[in-house]
């Protein structure tokens, strides 16, 4: 019985020990909050182009990039990329939240499918709550679906 219960000890150690070699360590880091990324080059390098044709995705003469450095700059591009549709919207996104941002959102969404402009918005059922939003975007001709409901 001793010496089932040392067995059993050893491969339980064995075990922890494996575990904690094979990274699965991580779990009890501390969350990463603060990310930085330098690239060595910008969208009007060469490098960047031969970076996306390495990735099969060709930039041919009559697309642009343009680097948006954080929400603020991608919101903004986003909202001003949608009042100026004319014919469709289509967004998919994670999160969609009755917040500051969400409002805006559904508000520019919302005026977009009153002045004709198809438009339809994927939302996570996890990730976003849509609350009074939904229906705001609905009301105004929008077609909102949410992926996998809770």
């Amino acid at each position: 019985m001793r010496k089932a219960r040392s067995s059993t000890l050893a491969r339980l150690l064995a075990l922890a020990l494996a575990l904690s070699a094979s990274g699965c360590s991580y779990i009890f880091s501390e969350k990463r909050t603060v990310y930085q990324y330098e690239p060595m080059y910008g969208v009007d390098s060469p490098d960047f182009r031969r970076s996306l044709e390495v990735l099969g995705t060709e930039l041919v003469s009559s697309n642009k990039a343009t680097l948006l450095k954080n929400g603020n700059e991608t919101f903004a591009a986003i909202l001003e990329s949608f009042r100026a549709a004319r014919r469709s919207i289509n967004m998919e996104v994670y999160i969609f939240t009755d917040d500051t941002v969400g409002t805006e959102f559904a508000n520019v969404l919302a005026e977009r499918a009153r002045a004709g402009v198809e438009v339809r918005l994927l939302v996570d059922g996890f990730g976003s709550s849509l609350g009074a939003l939904e229906e705001q975007m609905e009301a105004a001709g929008a077609r909102v679906e949410i992926y996998k409901p809770l």
